[in-house]
């Protein structure tokens, strides 16, 4: 028999708090609510904590997390009163749907505020927070740079190094390059054309393919001088405080990507 403790004991078993004190279900689901022995587990998870629902009553959520069965999160209302709430809710959040445009956090538990709040051209909500985690592990899935790293390389020292470099071995495409530099094949291929003569490639390669060893050391001439970490290049830097742009003994190169 489905007792009042028994119930309760199943709920505990079955859900995780999470930040918010919502007590998410983690069972079978439907269009979002959780569902227990053929009954919606809020409904139940109600009854047994805190009574009988008054009959033709619906439960609101108060959190807006339809997943959420903790009873002090939900509100017995007159089903006119439901609609008219979720009504309000649509009209505030325009181009969604009615259980997304009332949702006070992401799935991620980050709060819908002011700040973490993004909007795409549908006008449509996105969390900004899980946004930049997504951006992140995508770039480094492909062996990007995280945005923002700079890579300087000191001409003084690789004019003294190069001289020494044997040019043999194996070699690299310019996206292997980049990878072992931790910067983007595109800045890689902006540098290369910026600067023409610091490294020359295989001749005769088709791709572009370049010694390893060399590309290693000139990876090892990298500085870690700390420019502003913007999308702008260094020259804009120096033009905005009176300097001449580059200087004669180092190149700057700023992650654009």
């Amino acid at each position: 028999m489905r007792t009042p403790e028994f119930v309760r004991e199943a709920v505990v078993a079955l859900t995780v708090v999470n930040a918010h004190g919502c007590w998410v279900w983690q069972r079978k689901t439907r269009k979002g609510y959780g569902y227990l022995w053929g009954h919606m587990a809020h409904r139940l998870t109600y009854e047994a904590f805190m009574g009988p629902i008054p009959r033709g009553f619906h439960l609101d959520h108060l959190c807006r997390v339809r997943a959420c069965v903790n009873p002090k999160h939900v509100e017995p209302v007159t089903p006119a009163e439901n609609n008219r709430r979720a009504m309000a809710v649509v009209q505030q959040h325009p181009g969604e749907r009615v259980h997304h445009a009332a949702k006070r956090w992401c799935t991620h538990g980050h709060a819908f505020d002011e700040e973490n709040t993004g909007r795409d051209r549908h006008g449509k909500r996105y969390c900004r927070a899980c946004r930049r985690d997504a951006t992140r592990r995508t770039r480094q899935k492909q062996g990007q740079a995280p945005r923002g790293r700079q890579w300087h390389i000191d001409e003084a020292k690789w004019a003294d190094l190069r001289s020494s470099v044997d040019r043999s071995g194996p070699t690299v495409t310019r996206v292997e390059f980049a990878k072992l530099a931790g910067i983007t094949p595109q800045v890689l291929a902006q540098w290369f054309k910026n600067h023409k003569g610091l490294i020359w490639p295989v001749a005769s390669s088709r791709p572009l393919r370049y010694y390893r060893s060399e590309a290693e050391l000139l990876i090892e001439c990298r500085t870690d001088e700390n420019w502003p970490k913007t999308g702008r290049s260094y020259q804009d830097h120096a033009a905005k405080r009176g300097r001449g742009g580059l200087s004669s003994d180092r190149t700057h190169v700023v992650v654009l990507s």
